[in-house]
C-alpha cells in the first residue's frame, strides 16, 4: 500500500501542496511516505478514533527511530469506549491528550522541515474513499500546531488519569 501512496502523491520536495482522494492506502502508509522523505521526526496526531493496527504501526515507527516523539490528541468519549486501546496509545506516546476532538491532522517536524496533513480518515483501518491534503508550507504547520496547542489547554492529560494524579491537588 505504501507503493500506492507513491503512485498517487509526488515527492514532498516536488509538490508543496497536494491532495488525494483514494481508498488505496491506509493513513499509516501516508505517514511512512512522509517519514521516508523527512527522516526521523516528531509527530503530532489528532483523531476521533484509533485502531490497534494503527497504534502497532506507530509503535514500529518509534522502535525503528522514524518517530522520535509522539503526541496524540484524541476524543475523550472514544477513548473511554476503547479503554484498552487508549492505554496502549498512552504507553507509546510521550503525551496523550483527551478532549472534545473530531479533527484528523498529522504534523511531522524535524530539522529538515515541517509537513502537515489534514485528512478525513481517523487512525483506523479505512476501507472507504478518504480525502486529504499534504502541505510542506511551514506557516500552515505553525498555524495548525498553534491551534492544537490552544485546544490542548482544554484537554485532560491521559497520564494524569491513568496514574491517579488528576484531582489530587
Amino acid at each position: 500500500m505504501l507503493k500506492r501512496v507513491k503512485e498517487i502523491l509526488k515527492p514532498l520536495a516536488c509538490a508543496p501542496v497536494q491532495a488525494y482522494f483514494s481508498s488505496d492506502f491506509q493513513l499509516y502508509h501516508l505517514l511512512e511516505f512522509i517519514l521516508e522523505q523527512t527522516g526521523p521526526a516528531n509527530v503530532v496526531l489528532t483523531t476521533f478514533s484509533v485502531s490497534e493496527e494503527f497504534i502497532r504501526k506507530l509503535l514500529q515507527m518509534k522502535e525503528t527511530g522514524s518517530i522520535e516523539s509522539l503526541v496524540v490528541v484524541a476524543d475523550h468519549r472514544t477513548a473511554v469506549k476503547a479503554l484498552r486501546l487508549t492505554l496502549f496509545t498512552n504507553n507509546i506516546a510521550e503525551e496523550l491528550l483527551l478532549g472534545n476532538n473530531h479533527a484528523k491532522v498529522i504534523l511531522v517536524e524535524n530539522q529538515n522541515g515541517k509537513v502537515s496533513v489534514v485528512t478525513s480518515q481517523n487512525q483506523t483501518r479505512g476501507n472507504r474513499i478518504e480525502c486529504g491534503m499534504v502541505c510542506t508550507h511551514p506557516e500552515i504547520y505553525d498555524s495548525l500546531l498553534k491551534s492544537i496547542a490552544t485546544e490542548q489547554t482544554k484537554m485532560i492529560d491521559a497520564n494524569a488519569v491513568f496514574d491517579g494524579t488528576i484531582g489530587t491537588n
